[in-house]
């Protein structure tokens, strides 16, 4: 399926590019995958499916930062999972740990600012996903419903009503 997927991109430049990220991550997202479901076949599916997920969406994506890549393949590959699993009629998993979502914010903008990141840590994981997108990875809205796989007004719901939760977390 990888040498499908890149054959996909017309220029090598691009190509190159995804074939990098898919040797430099696969690893890591399938070590993810395999830890939240228990089975290594439906974990590959999961990864392959957050790359080509990735591929859909990659032209016109800005990612900075250090990390952005792997984050942002890293919330396409939970939502893999959670959607893999609702297919199953499974129970899903728990959110991803604390500091794997504190970890998405710049270290810089948040010194100081702890309670800042535990409420953020604490919002539903709709919610958070959203937030993490557009404020730790500086995606746009369009960018961040386009991973999400969600509309552009659903997006900017989720993130009014997560604002509104961390003004009331961080002013209490």
């Amino acid at each position: 399926m990888f040498l499908f997927i890149t054959f996909a991109f017309a220029d090598p430049a691009t190509r190159d590019f995804f074939e990098r990220s898919y040797r430099e991550y696969f690893g890591k997202l399938l070590r993810i995958a395999v830890r939240r479901l228990g089975n290594t076949a439906d974990a590959e599916d999961c990864v392959q499916d957050a790359f080509i997920r990735f591929a859909e969406v990659y032209e016109g994506l800005e990612l900075t930062g250090d990390d952005a890549e792997l984050a942002f393949l890293t919330t396409i590959l939970k939502h893999r999972i959670v959607d893999f699993q609702r297919k199953q009629g499974r129970i899903a998993p728990a959110p991803l740990p604390d500091n794997e979502v504190a970890d998405a914010f710049d270290a810089d903008e948040l010194a100081g600012k702890l309670d800042l990141r535990d409420a953020v840590a604490e919002l539903p994981e709709p919610l958070r996903d959203v937030v993490i997108l557009r404020y730790g990875h500086d995606l746009s809205s369009r960018e961040v419903a386009a991973v999400l796989n969600l509309s552009v007004s659903a997006v900017d719901r989720r993130l009014e009503k997560a604002k509104k939760i961390l003004e009331r977390r961080v002013k209490a």
